[in-house]
């Protein structure tokens, strides 16, 4: 990798409950912002977490936070969300002061959902975890680890875009040498890491 990849982590607050499943209209919100995150792929937008709040709403916390996985060239430029406004449905989302966090390395890592281009299974329906597996051990060849992890697919997820219902699976890899945790965490897993998906974090405990 030619850059340092890390967090930048925004606190944020909302003058109401914003959708479980934003990563759309948070994407589509921050380019009005920032026009060139839709041309520049190295960019990944952590999924914001929550309390469940019903209806598929959910509400901050005080630990939520915007997060971006950022190659170190760009942190200056998305430096200028702060004190900026978004608007998610019926809320508004206030940004608020940054801080950078460097990735460490876990022998165990997951992702609330991945999603990934398979020619066997075109339509949603037919995704089995079976299916998955196979593209995800196919992709993880590709990325050329130091040794096999182990998986563990999950629950089946999906994004809404428009109208559209874009379908993975949650995922669990483990068994990973301290290097190839930090190349994952570096490179993500699947498409639509724009809108929360592929994003791998430590994983310690069973979460929602």
């Amino acid at each position: 990798m030619n850059s340092q990849v890390l967090d930048l982590a925004f606190h944020i607050t909302a003058s109401g409950a914003i959708p479980c499943d934003h990563g759309y209209c948070l994407f589509a919100s921050l380019c009005k912002h920032l026009p060139f995150l839709h041309s520049t792929p190295e960019i990944a937008i952590h999924p914001i977490t929550g309390c469940a709040a019903g209806d598929g709403l959910m509400l901050l916390n005080p630990c939520s936070r915007l997060i971006f996985r950022t190659p170190m060239e760009w942190v200056s430029r998305l430096l200028s969300l702060t004190d900026k406004s978004l608007r998610l449905q019926s809320a508004n989302l206030r940004i608020g002061v940054p801080e950078l966090r460097c990735l460490k390395p876990a022998t165990t890592l997951r992702s609330r959902l991945v999603v990934i281009k398979t020619t066997v299974a075109p339509k949603a329906d037919l995704l089995t975890k079976e299916i998955f597996q196979s593209a995800i051990e196919k992709r993880l060849r590709q990325i050329g680890l130091s040794a096999s992890p182990l998986l563990r697919v999950s629950k089946r997820r999906a994004l809404r875009i428009k109208n559209r219902r874009i379908v993975g699976y949650e995922l669990v890899v483990t068994n990973l040498s301290p290097s190839d945790s930090l190349i994952l965490q570096a490179t993500g897993l699947g498409g639509r890491q724009h809108m929360g998906c592929g994003i791998l974090v430590p994983y310690h405990r069973t979460r929602s």
